[in-house]
């Protein structure tokens, strides 16, 4: 799939098409770093509290760590400090005294080169490599690819340390570790790592610098050589000891450790071991402690993968080999979907993060190392012949064939993890981010044709730039939409988050200077879920998603300070049919809209989904003029009915449009009548309306003899008693033919009107059939009622019949005439 042609990419293009693609190295490597990066981000850092105790004597200084490490009840941290100031007095409880050994390293394999290269001199392992081969092709060090990390009883390690001797640097500790009486010597250990084909990485010529050698060369000849002198070294030995103290029933303890020998320390530079000296104590030993603080501190989030820590994790998983595992890294930068800093450390692309999100999604752990980890196991078993290569490669083309159907099927959550990152680019089909008309609603914006993401619905809208979709993904969250919730603010910013979320959120602001570094290069702040129902992930998601649409909200200053922030979001939104499949702007204006410009659109309809008698190609305007649209919208529904289930209709000018009405500032005017003063759902002229329509409807049902008969068949109706909650008691005509869903309720007939199936006391519902997409319908048995009828996304309100054959009986997606 080219994503180029799909969607703005946020790095820079040099023409070439980026083709994603799967690989079972380089996918679980990437998934490291996203999974270290969703870490840190879902990280909360937490307030705590420790007692820091310290000594001075003539002697020295010693430091006490409180055993308790920290309590992050400041309460519970404050009485047991009270206790420790009242009763200051510090008495020795234990003294020990021990012998510490520092071990020098094992034997240099590939990974362990690339690791401590870029640990001690910040050099990428694919730069590593690429020296360590050039000094093996002119013969100053052995095969640089090798797992093996010990040395063969037969190898000659006395003759290599010899070469060592004239080196200005080294030689003298070479001439020391040969020197029985020194007694420097020691035969070194074996990581346990052999594969059978090279040694460990050693020098094999001596070379006090070459002048074609570039200092990186230089670096990494000086590491292989002090590598090996420290690994046939004597271990560091060093004296440590650690006192106890007791201050009102609390136990601090302070070490110190002084080196007796370096040894192999003294030519591994790369390495320090040391630590402070401690004063003389002794068990019984009382004394009034220098001082006693009570110190608050915050939880930290790991740091990002440095290239040392990716190599090990992918060592660890057994992902790659040493000679490929810088090739899958470089990869990763290659193709945009990581980044390395100058302290070598990774972050994930947008692009990068998306693709490990999609193919989450999709079931299948892709981006974990499991998949290859066992494939490698396989392969291992082929080898030693436990295992034949045909059932393996059998097994594991089944296994890949399965995760590529599943990836083909289920490619949209991938265009949806997409679509959290990167907006549509106007090659695709869809047109998304186009210009359909200047917003009525806040006049200051454009509503524009958008498909929201496909983790919500992936329906066509045409919104105001500021609409907050982020109310939409509420429903993930198992909390009342009704109750207010609380913003835990971390920054000094006055900001007020959109008044649509009804969760709980945390705000967080990018540090200053690394706003390119953040998910979403337009964002400056982020809103991300505290609820409990969301593990790492899904709340990463969860969160990215919201700020991806509150990044279009206009951000003003607006306090008093002038350092203040706040949203501005407006709600102006048509949701279209469910059953559009593209939808795209044209340069027509409509004549009859106003205000205007309204530019036409062009809806393409999936032709199972929508009634035989209408086109699947319509040129329609969303501005409130287009009955056929309207009349879909009836029909199919909007296939995106906000997660509350309310109803979305907007401000009405010449025509109504389709937009939402939840939390409308204008609730005084009038859609229907055009009249200031009330509530489209109080207008005068539409309840006369509703009352004329229901004694037409009474006239037809009750029959001159005062026996209700049914409106579809003619026969008479039986009268029945409800049991449900909602109308226990309550009693209603049914139609006694088979077949014939036809039943009206007896209060609604006395009253002069006539209510539809699962209408409840007090008000008249509507009776409308799901639509095809299976949307839900208002006025089903135990469904929502109202007061008026309306269309289900513009709001304007019908009569109540059958557009197709003018039955007031049923609707049109009921009616018998359709398709005639």
């Amino acid at each position: 799939m080219l994503i180029k042609d799909s969607f703005v990419l946020d790095f820079a293009g040099d023409g070439r098409n980026l083709v994603l693609s799967y690989g079972p190295c380089q996918f679980p490597t990437l998934g490291f770093i996203v999974e270290r990066y969703w870490e840190i981000q879902s990280h909360e850092a937490e307030e705590f509290w420790t007692i820091n105790c310290s000594h001075t004597s003539d002697e020295g200084t010693a430091n006490f760590n409180w055993m308790r490490v920290h309590l992050f009840d400041y309460t519970s941290a404050v009485i047991i400090y009270e206790m420790c100031v009242e009763e200051p007095t510090a008495t020795v409880i234990n003294v020990k005294h021990q012998e510490k050994l520092k071990y020098p390293p094992y034997p240099l394999s590939t990974v362990e080169l690339q690791k401590r290269a870029s640990r001690y001199f910040r050099m990428s392992s694919e730069h590593t490599m690429k020296i360590a081969e050039e000094l093996y092709q002119a013969g100053f060090i052995s095969y640089p690819r090798t797992e093996t990390d010990g040395f063969s009883v037969n190898t000659d390690l006395h003759a290599i340390v010899g070469e060592q001797e004239g080196h200005p640097n080294w030689g003298s500790y070479a001439q020391r570790l040969l020197d029985f009486e020194a007694r420097l010597w020691r035969n070194p250990s074996s990581g346990g790592h052999d594969d059978k084909a090279h040694p460990p990485i050693h020098p094999t010529k001596f070379s006090a610098g070459e002048t074609s050698w570039s200092q990186d060369h230089n670096r990494l000849y000086e590491l292989v050589v002090r590598h090996f002198l420290a690994c046939v070294s004597q271990p560091a030995v060093g004296a440590e000891t650690s006192v106890e103290i007791d201050i009102a029933g609390e136990q601090f303890v302070a070490s110190g450790r002084v080196i007796i020998s370096k040894n192999y320390l003294d030519v591994y530079r790369f390495e320090s071991w040391g630590g402070n000296i401690l004063p003389t104590y002794t068990i019984g030993q009382q004394f009034v402690p220098t001082s006693l603080t009570l110190d608050s501190g915050v939880t930290r989030p790991p740091p990002l993968l440095s290239e040392a820590d990716l190599l090990s994790c992918m060592d660890k998983a057994g992902i790659g080999t040493d000679a490929t595992m810088h090739e899958h890294i470089k990869k990763l930068l290659d193709r945009h979907y990581a980044t390395k800093d100058s302290n070598t450390r990774f972050s994930p692309t947008n692009l990068g993060e998306a693709l490990v999100m999609g193919y989450d999604e999709m079931g299948y752990e892709l981006w974990k190392p499991y998949l290859r980890a066992m494939m490698e196991c396989d392969m291992k078993a082929v080898s030693i012949g436990t295992k034949r290569k045909s059932e393996v490669l059998e097994s594991c083309l089944q296994q890949m064939k399965a995760c590529f159907i599943d990836a083909r099927h289920n490619k949209v959550k991938l265009l949806g993890a997409m679509d959290v990152f990167f907006e549509r680019s106007s090659g695709d089909g869809h047109n998304v981010g186009e210009v359909v008309r200047p917003c009525s609603l806040c006049n200051e914006s454009n509503m524009v044709l958008k498909r929201k993401p496909v983790i919500v619905n992936g329906n066509f809208m045409v919104g105001c730039l500021r609409f907050p979709l982020v109310s939409l993904m509420n429903a993930g969250c198992e909390l009342p939409s009704t109750r207010s919730r609380d913003v835990t603010r971390r920054s000094s910013l006055d900001v007020k988050p959109p008044s649509s979320l009804t969760s709980v959120f945390t705000l967080l602001v990018p540090p200053q200077g690394q706003a390119k570094h953040h998910p979403l290069l337009r964002l400056l702040f982020i809103y991300i879920c505290t609820l409990p129902c969301f593990d790492n992930k899904q709340r990463r998601l969860h969160s990215l998603f919201i700020a991806h649409e509150i990044h279009n909200s206009e951000l003003n200053s607006q306090s008093e300070t002038g350092i203040g922030v706040l949203i501005k979001l407006c709600r102006n939104v048509v949701w279209l049919p469910g059953s559009i499949s593209e939808a795209s702007v044209t340069d027509q204006i409509c004549p009859n809209c106003t205000p205007g410009p309204i530019h036409k659109v062009l809806f393409k309809f999936r032709r199972l989904e929508i009634p035989p008698n209408y086109d699947a190609d319509h040129l329609g305007c969303i501005g409130g003029c287009d009955v056929i649209l309207r009349e879909l919208i009836e029909i199919c529904g909007t296939g995106s009915r906000h997660p509350s289930g309310m109803s979305a209709r907007g401000q009405q000018d010449s025509h109504p449009p389709y937009t939402s009405h939840r939390n409308n500032t204008r609730q005084d005017f009038c859609r229907y009548c055009q009249q200031s003063g009330h509530s489209m759902n109080d207008c005068p002229s539409q309840v006369s309306r509703q009352q004329s329509a229901r004694s037409l409807r009474s006239q037809n049902t009750r029959s001159d003899s005062g026996q209700v008969t049914c409106d579809s068949c003619g026969k008479a109706c039986a009268l029945r008693t409800a049991n449900t909650e909602s109308n226990q008691g309550r009693q209603f005509y049914t139609c006694q033919s088979r077949g014939c869903h036809f039943f009206v309720w007896a209060d609604s007939l006395e009253n002069g009107g006539i209510q539809g199936r699962g209408g409840s006391r007090g008000g008249a519902s509507r009776s409308s059939s799901t639509s095809r997409r299976g949307g839900n319908a208002w006025g089903q048995r135990g469904g929502r009622t109202s007061s008026s009828t309306f269309v289900s996304a513009t709001g304007e309100p019908i009569s109540g019949s059958c557009f197709v054959c003018g039955d007031p009986s049923h609707f049109a997606n009921a009616c018998p005439n359709r398709g005639r």
